[in-house]
Order: C-alpha cells, then structure tokens, then sequence
C-alpha cells in the first residue's frame, strides 16, 4: 500500500500532461468523426460504382450483372494498372467483381454430381476488389445472395437447366439483402473504424509517460541507497512498483473503453465493437510491455516527452493508422509488419471490409491478436531481464561502497 501511495504521488504530479496523453484520441475522434459521415440510413440510397470483368459470359453469369446493374452503377475499368490503381484509391471504381470462365458450368456441375465437400476447393471463385469503404458490403451482399440462391434452387430441382435458373434467379434477392442490410448496418462505421485507430497512439503514449514517469522517480540515484536500509526489500519494492503500474495502466484502458460507450452506445457490444475492444485490450498488454522494456533506459523527463511523442509516431505511421499501408511504398510494406500497430490495424481493416459479421473473418483475427501477444510477451520479458541485472548490478554497487566508503 505504501509503495501504491508513493506511485499516485508520482502521478498526480504530472497529472495534466497524461490527462493530455489521453484526450488525443478522443479529441480527434470528436472533431473529425463526424466528417466521415454516418452509415446511409436506407439501402435504397447506396449505390456502389462497380466494375466487371464477365469471362462466362453464360445466362446466370448475365443475369448476376443485371442484377448489379439494376441496384448499383457500372463503370468502365481502365486497362492499364496504374490508371486502375487510381480509380480504385480515389473512389472511382469501388468494386470489382471477376467471373472466371466457366465458372457457373463448372459449379451446376459440382452440384449435380453430389455436391461433394472435398471437390468444392477445386472450384472456381470469383474474384472481388473492392476499396475500404464500407458501403461496398451492400454490393457484396448481393453477389453471395445470387449463389445462395441458385444453391437452394438446385437443391429443390437438380434438372433445371442453365438458361431455366437465369430465367427465374434473383425473384426476391433485393429485398431478402435489404433486410439484411439493415439488421446489420450501423454495427461498424467509419467513425468507430476512426477512433479505435486513433486509440493505439493515445495507448502507447499515455502508457509509456506514466511507466516512465514512475521508473524515473522510483529508480531515482537517491532512491536505492535509502532503501538499502528500509524494511522493504529491494524485490518486495520492485513488485510493488510493478502491480501499482498495471493497476493504472488498467485504468487508462478502461477510459478508453467508458469514451467508446459514451460515443457508440450498444453497437461496442455488437460482435465488431466486442472485437474491436478486445483488440484494444490486447494491444494495451503490448504498449505495456514495450513502455516497460524501454523505461529501464530512460534517465530523464526530457527523454519520456521524446519518445513518448516519436515511438507512437512511428508504429503509427508505419502501422497504417493515418494512411493505409497498402498504399504506401514498398519500403513502407516491408518495415510495417515488424511494428504491432501494423496487427493491431489489420484487425480494423476486416471490420472495415466485412461490412456484415461472420466468422470468414475471425481465424485472420486471432493471428492478429497472436502476434501481439507474442510481441507483448517478448517485451515483458526482456524488461524483467534489464531490469534484474540493473539490480543486481545496483545493490552490488551499493554492498561495495557501504564495505570501502
């Protein structure tokens, strides 16, 4: 309890600057959250510029453009990448949808021969580019409703042939993707996407302040000699320190969690805001780990202010929390996955691209999640070892002083 007391010291002494640390990303959140705009109210006003690259050419391959030609707009693509590169990154195509050749044949096939789930990996596939807006869900929807579909329909009738399937697929499909939509609409917006990006930076910054704060104080030149002749050990200081430090570090974790309420509401209990702050949470074991390992080398004040402001800096540009990192340079893309804002953001990019929950998603989050903790371990332990030897180094030091004066 006194070590406790003696770390609140600490803290309340520098109270505003990590208040300041804390209110980052809720500031940006609140100023520019709103600039992104909601998700559209009804499915009726979204419409996706999308393109198509049909080599079927078969009736259902047809008649699936027709019907996305019917909700959303079509739009040429360009033939040269780059020009592509850009339509896709300004917004002018925001989705493209490939239909491999003989794609439809090859699976009315697959189905009137059983169905069998071990050939289903041999199929064909269609091939989907899409930029990282969300509205694109809705287009995406349709496409798996159009072959969920013809599925069913082929189950009830097996001897339908191709050109009878096209003539009568798609009857209902809008209004089925409409409810849809909007059961699922809202769960994940851009603004959610915005501040649970933004927290990372105020994580490691708020975090590394104040575990630096404490190390400096409690590492202090004055401090190991008093304590060599306190009743509280070296060890027993050294834990206490420790847990007082994860308790407030739990606690900037939790007021991140109490901002993401008090801005989402009940979409933070939805199974993309659940992911989301455990993702949050993963990565505050992580900017702990690194604050630790870090602080063991921190002599001064100055030097928490500098890094405190560089290193978040770095993971975040590096990290893809300004500016997607597939859209950087390669040197960018080849430094980005040795950070772990880069796994921490990767988690946000399939809440972003999904649009609509489902578990296609979760095996890529928990790798995500394993590298961070594999990262927060790492780091854990490398600053129990600097730690200790900075120890033992000290009460040596101090055994030998007290013996020659």
């Amino acid at each position: 309890m006194k070590v406790f007391k003696a770390v609140l010291g600490i803290i309340r002494h520098q109270k505003i600057t990590i208040l300041i640390y804390l209110l980052i990303p809720v500031v940006m959140s609140v100023i520019f959250g709103p600039m992104l705009g909601s998700e559209s109210p009804t499915f009726e006003a979204t419409s996706i510029r999308f393109g198509i690259q049909n080599y079927d050419r078969s009736p259902l391959a047809a008649r699936l453009v027709e019907i996305l030609e019917t909700e959303h707009e079509r739009v040429p693509i360009p033939e040269d990448q780059v020009s592509f590169d850009n339509e896709l990154f300004y917004g002018g195509v925001q989705y493209v949808l490939v239909i491999p050749e003989s794609f439809f044949e090859e699976h009315l096939a697959w189905h009137r021969e059983g169905a069998d789930p071990a050939a289903a990996a041999g199929l064909p596939r269609l091939g989907r580019t899409r930029n990282a807006e969300i509205t694109a869900m809705s287009i995406e929807m349709l496409a798996d409703r159009y072959l969920q579909q013809l599925q069913l329909m082929l189950a009830a009738d097996p001897s339908l042939s191709e050109q009878e399937l096209a003539d009568t697929i798609g009857e209902g499909l809008v209004v089925s993707n409409e409810v849809e939509i909007h059961a699922e609409r809202g769960a994940w917006s851009d603004a959610m996407d915005f501040y649970y990006r933004f927290v990372s930076y105020g994580l490691l910054s708020s975090l590394f302040f104040l575990v630096g704060l404490i190390a400096i104080a409690m590492n202090g030149t004055q401090v190991l000699p008093r304590q060599s002749v306190s009743p509280v050990s070296r060890w027993r200081l050294s834990i206490g320190t420790s847990v007082s430090t994860i308790l407030l570090s739990s606690v900037v974790i939790i007021i991140y969690i109490a901002v993401s309420l008090v801005m989402f509401g009940s979409r933070v209990f939805s199974a993309f805001g659940l992911i989301a702050t455990l993702n949050m949470l993963v990565f505050g074991y992580v900017a702990l780990g690194i604050s630790f390992f870090i602080a063991n080398f921190i002599k001064s004040a100055e030097a928490i202010s500098g890094i405190g402001n560089i290193l978040p800096l770095f993971f975040a540009f590096f990290g893809g929390v300004f500016v997607p990192v597939n859209i950087l340079g390669n040197p960018v893309r080849y430094i980005a996955p040795f950070t772990p804002t880069y796994w921490y953001t990767a988690t946000l990019d399939l809440l972003t691209a999904q649009g609509v929950m489902n578990d296609a998603i979760m095996p890529a989050v928990y790798r995500n999640m394993g590298v961070l903790l594999a990262y927060g371990t790492v780091f854990l332990i490398l600053s129990v070892a600097v730690a200790y030897a900075k120890g033992a180094r000290g009460s040596k030091a101090i055994q030998t002083k007290a013996r020659y004066g």
